[in-house]
Order: C-alpha cells, then sequence, then structure tokens
C-alpha cells in the first residue's frame, strides 16, 4: 500500500462491513438454493436417469439453474447497491446476465461432447 493513511479512513473498508457483505451473500445463497430445491423437489426428481432414457439429468439442469440464479441475484444486487447508474454499469450486468447461458449452452453442447465423449468408454 502506497497511502496506508487514506484506507485507515475509508469506512466501506472495514471488518463490519466486510462481515455484512459475507454474510448478505450467505443469506443469498441459501435462499437461492434451498427456493429452487423445495421447487425442483415438488415438481421434478432428482434421479440420475429418471426416464431410462439417457436425458440429461435433473441434478445437472438444477445446478445449472441454481447457478444462474446466483449470477442474477449477485447483478440485482450490485444494481441496487450502487450510487449511480450509467451506461457502463448497466451495459456490464447486462453482458453478465446475457453472457452466462451463453457460455453455459456453448460448455454443455461443445466442451462435453466433444472433450469428455470418450472418457467412460473402456477399450
Amino acid at each position: 500500500m502506497y497511502f496506508p493513511r487514506i484506507h485507515r479512513r475509508n469506512r466501506l473498508m472495514r471488518k463490519r462491513q466486510l462481515l455484512k457483505w459475507v454474510l448478505t451473500g450467505f443469506w443469498h445463497s441459501l435462499v437461492v438454493f434451498f427456493g429452487w430445491y423445495f421447487l425442483w423437489d415438488s415438481f421434478c426428481s432428482f434421479e440420475s436417469d429418471p426416464g431410462g432414457d439417457g436425458a440429461v439429468s435433473d441434478l445437472e439442469g438444477f445446478g445449472t439453474v441454481v447457478a444462474f440464479n446466483s449470477v442474477l441475484v449477485i447483478n440485482l444486487k450490485i444494481l441496487l447497491e450502487a450510487r449511480h447508474w450509467n451506461g457502463l454499469l448497466l451495459g456490464t450486468v447486462l453482458l453478465s446476465v446475457l453472457s452466462y447461458p451463453a457460455v453455459t449452452i456453448l460448455t454443455q453442447q461443445w466442451l462435453m461432447v466433444n472433450f469428455f465423449s470418450n472418457a467412460y468408454q473402456f477399450r
């Protein structure tokens, strides 16, 4: 640190603020996970292959939904806590929300199929 005096006076860099943010993040993670857990348990099954037809596992779908909703909650929290909304902030939040499904789809379709296709074949 070049100027430690500056950081001592910053109220946003105190341990109390850090604890507040950690506890808020923990609360959000509990709400997102268990909210979707109980909703998913009501309508779907957590079996690895419920239909026996080799379809995508419901557990993988559950993980994807929980992760996407975590991204949404984090970005909404950023928007709520921002002092000023400008084009750069809105653009990066929008880019983050839209790029997550795109990266997830590309990863699920291309990387998993091409990279791990021969992983479970015994020779």
